[in-house]
């Protein structure tokens, strides 16, 4: 894409130049008008009217959004034949006269799969001076190849090779210049002239709307429905342009005026629709409505098109003729008169009868291109009273007919009802709402709002009730003020790029594409699409907004998944067969181990008989790209495989009871799994992935019990194991068992410390801890003990290693008694700070992308997360709720992290952190 645009940039402005340059020869030569809409290719759907006198061009050089890429050369060069033109445009009295009168044309196509192209026309009141044109065109491309000609038909086509590799072509016919860098784009233009009875030119609908728009402003977009499915599927895989196949029943065209400031671009205009086949045609009768569902929508809103009606009985007895057209009516046909036979009710009766005037489709910040749990059918009812109670009613009808019973449930005092229909929501309201296929639904004041799983909702509440409403958004509101939403239709997408809404539609190279440019692109932080019925006008704004500063990462809730019960144990991230996403797995307090997709779908649950103690570790155990799971109760190692089945000659009973959760090694990563866990009888048992004991190892500890979980680390290319028990006795191994560092000194842990590797100065290793005497203590590689103490941190739990005041020297970070300290090495404070609420958590440090640092805290007591920053500020937006120890990771291999924790009321919250 970047070769096209760029190129084609640069082109245009040649053009322009080229046209200028023949306009000194119309003193001597009369040329009769053309018309350069004429030979645009039928299959175009955006045309761009360009007036360059109206100063264009110099609002595009001064834009923010232009100088972020003039680091790069190719854009610095188009950028100085910007400046070089218009000044020609500006000081040249004859370049003048001619922009004022000719405008250039552009048109975008389809050109192969997955590309696109421009083709660039311009009127030129002149005789045809093709050598001129070759002379000028040469010296502004810096091209030093010859013009290469040759004959289409009656006219000459020429082609010039560019020092890129690339070729120019272009052409003059019927006093048109036609250029383009993709060569049968020239030729269709051409052979579209002599077919003018299908060009847009002899369209009569056209025609009338170009003579309505022309005169209003002097650059112009025109949008052609009827096109953009084909357009779109440049950036979509095949199964997924369904999503777009009646696009070209929204409307017949849009004509847009672009205003381009330092803001973005925001365009005004009209759209046209000619028939009841187009979507926008029913709302010509209706009157703009001041749409307030956005004050319920969360903060946090992907995307959001809503419809605003002030008649609703006119309104949904004309877009009944819109629905019998769209490409799925024969399926929704089928499934309302289904509905009336089997249950002996009409829907469309019951539901416009309770519908107000406005209705929404809303998605919800997803973590995957899987966001059905993150969509959302809200309409307005027109009785609130009476639409509980005939959807109360539907549900106990429906139930009966298939032997089922549904329960209302009560979340935060909101309740939260299901009707057992599929299908029906799209089937009312139009294909566009298809993502939301069930019916669980809620009421907020006077707004019911429906979703695919009972979990959706309850993520839908949470929102609410903090009172992080979309209204509220900074974004959203900037939006909001050049875009109003006193509309009819109001289309709202944030940060488009970014989000896994869009990602959804994208083929696999323009997922990449798009994702090698985010860093620019991200910038681009919201659109919108607003259009209001006035005096029959559909008065069309759109707006693209740009915001150059960095804006920081704040966290939201992207989606709730409800176990059967409380949730205690850590949730693991654990990695899918595929290699493309990851899963989680967490098992309740029922003892229901959940495995769950990373959009919220509960994939499986198994019952295991005892409690988990150990993390969940992924392995490919017979070396075939598959994904095993392997775990500890304190009776029994467990290894499940993707459904969930035993793996081989699992569960293996332990000898002894565990005392801790395992660890696993691959050393070399070569698929050769080591698993090592100690139990109550004080040894470190070694087994292999197989589940075998682990050949040649043999550790016995008599001295006490090790509670907590052996560690791994690599110091200068070898292999350490290390642990202690509750007697003070410090082991630190090699991967045989035998002991590769004698620690004489006996250290008894905290119960919820770990054992930190630090290098400090460079190359000068040891083993840091914190124990029960307020010490830290440091382990030197020849097995020296070094204690530091000081009274401030007798009150302190937790100890972390981490940087907290942004030199190469590691610190040490203390929680506990409602305060988080830092400390230097040397026990010099860095800061101490308040964690109220936060106290009764374990203290844990994680990596974000770009290295970034942050502390996490749980706290069960109070069922919060919090997440600090390294210099002991809380993260923006905690803290959150949730109970369980965090885990921070990715769910989609894409740099994007998630913080995941479950809860004791028995969900599961993953939220996102960017």
């Amino acid at each position: 894409m970047k070769r096209v645009v760029s190129s084609s940039l640069l082109l245009l402005f040649t053009l322009i130049v080229v046209a200028a340059g023949l306009y000194y020869f119309q003193r001597y030569y009369g040329i009769t008008s053309g018309k350069a809409i004429n030979a645009i290719p039928a299959d175009a759907a955006f045309l761009f009217e360009a007036d360059v006198s109206s100063g264009i061009i110099n609002g595009i050089s001064k834009a923010p959004y232009w100088k972020e890429l003039q680091g790069n050369k190719f854009f610095q060069k188009i950028n100085n034949s910007l400046i070089f033109f218009d000044s020609l445009t500006r000081n040249k009295d004859d370049f003048k006269k001619l922009f004022a009168q000719e405008k250039l044309i552009i048109s975008a196509h389809v050109i192969k799969a997955n590309e696109f192209d421009f083709l660039f026309l311009i009127h030129l009141p002149v005789p045809d001076q093709e050598d001129y044109a070759d002379e000028i065109i040469k010296k502004l491309s810096g091209a030093e190849e010859d013009v290469v000609t040759r004959s289409y038909g009656d006219v000459d086509i020429k082609e010039l090779p560019m020092k890129n590799g690339s070729t120019f072509t272009y052409a003059v016919s019927k006093n048109i210049f036609i250029g383009s860098m993709t060569a049968f784009l020239v030729e269709d233009a051409i052979r579209q002239q002599k077919v003018s009875a299908k060009s847009f030119g002899k369209d009569k609908f056209f025609i009338n709307i170009h003579e309505k728009t022309v005169a209003e402003k002097s650059n112009q977009l025109f949008i052609n429905y009827r096109n953009i499915p084909g357009w779109l599927s440049l950036f979509t895989d095949g199964g997924r342009q369904d999503n777009f196949n009646d696009m070209d029943h929204f409307a017949s065209w849009s004509v847009l005026h672009p205003d381009i400031n330092e803001n973005g671009i925001y365009s005004e205009g009209t759209s046209f629709a000619n028939d009841s086949s187009s979507f926008l045609f029913h709302f010509i009768a209706q009157q703009p409505v001041s749409m307030n569902v956005f004050k319920i929508l969360p903060g946090k809103t992907a995307a959001v098109m809503a419809v605003g009606i002030s008649n609703s009985d006119v309104f949904f007895k004309s877009h009944k003729k819109y629905l019998d057209k769209s490409g799925d009516a024969p399926a929704n046909k089928s499934l309302l008169a289904k509905i009336k036979t089997t249950y002996s009710f009409s829907a469309e009766e019951k539901f416009y009868d309770i519908s107000g005037n406005e209705f929404a489709m809303a998605i919800t910040a997803p973590s995957s291109v899987n966001y059905e749990n993150n969509a959302y059918f809200i309409l307005k009812t027109s009785n609130t009273a009476k639409a509980k109670k005939m959807l109360q009613s539907l549900t106990l009808l429906i139930d009966r007919k298939q032997n089922e019973k549904t329960m209302q449930e009560k979340y935060n005092n909101f309740s939260i009802g299901f009707i057992r229909l599929q299908g029906l929501i799209p089937a009312l309201y139009g294909d566009a709402f298809k993502k939301v296929n069930k019916m669980y639904y809620t009421f907020v004041g006077d707004y019911v709002v429906f979703a695919n799983q009972a979990g959706s909702l309850r993520m839908f509440i949470d929102n609410l009730l903090v009172e992080n409403s979309l209204a509220k958004n900074e974004t959203f509101k900037s939006i909001a003020l050049r875009t109003p939403a006193e509309a009819n239709y109001f289309l709202y997408c944030k940060n488009p790029v970014n989000n896994y809404f869009l990602k959804s539609a994208l083929s696999g190279l323009w997922t990449h594409r798009v994702d090698s440019a985010k860093n620019y692109l991200n910038k681009w932080d919201a659109f919108a699409f607003s259009v209001a019925s006035k005096n029959k006008n559909l008065q069309t704004s759109c707006l693209l907004q740009f915001n150059s500063k960095i804006i920081s990462s704040e966290v939201s809730l992207s989606w709730t998944a409800q176990l059967d019960t409380s949730i205690s144990m850590k949730p693991q991230v654990v990695n899918n067969s595929d290699g493309k996403n990851h899963l989680l797995l967490i098992q309740d307090d029922a003892g229901n181990l959940n495995l769950i997709s990373n959009s919220g779908t509960i994939i499986w649950k198994k019952s295991i008989p005892g409690k988990i103690i150990s993390d969940i570790f992924t392995l490919d155990l017979y070396k075939n790209n598959s994904s095993e799971f392997i775990f500890n109760t304190a009776t029994d190692l467990f290894m499940l495989d993707m459904n969930g089945n035993n793996v081989s000659n699992y569960p293996i009973h332990l000898p002894a009871t565990a005392t801790n959760g395992l660890v696993m090694a691959d050393y070399g990563n070569m698929n050769d799994y080591t698993v090592y866990i100690a139990c109550s009888n004080g040894k470190i048992y070694g087994y292999e992935g197989s589940g075998k004991p682990l050949a040649g190892w043999n550790f016995n500890n008599t001295t006490g019990t090790i509670h907590q979980s052996v560690q791994l680390f690599t110091v200068k290319g070898k292999n350490y194991l290390a642990a202690s028990d509750n007697a003070g006795t410090v082991f630190i191994l090699d991967p045989t068992g035998q002991i590769a560092v004698n620690v004489k000194e006996k250290i008894i842990r905290r119960s919820n410390v770990k054992f930190w590797l630090e290098e400090y100065p460079e190359n000068n290793f040891s083993f840091v801890t914190f124990d029960t005497t307020g010490a830290v203590v440091n382990i030197s590689m020849e097995g020296k003990v070094k204690r530091q103490t000081d009274e401030s941190l007798l009150s302190f739990d937790n100890f972390i290693l981490a940087n907290a005041d942004g030199d190469s020297i590691p610190d040490y970070i203390f929680s506990g008694n409602n305060r988080m300290a830092a400390y230097t090495n040397l026990l010099t404070l860095i800061y101490d700070v308040s964690t109220e609420g936060a106290a009764t958590g374990r203290l844990e440090k994680y990596q974000l992308k770009n290295n970034k640092t942050v502390f996490g805290i749980n706290s069960a007591d109070f069922n919060k997360l919090f997440l600090f920053n390294t210099n002991g500020k809380l993260v923006k937006g905690f803290p959150v709720k949730g109970s369980t120890p965090i885990t921070i990771d990715e769910l989609n291999n894409d740099g994007k992290f998630y913080l995941i924790a479950g809860s004791g009321d028995g969900n599961v919250y993953v939220y996102s952190l960017e």
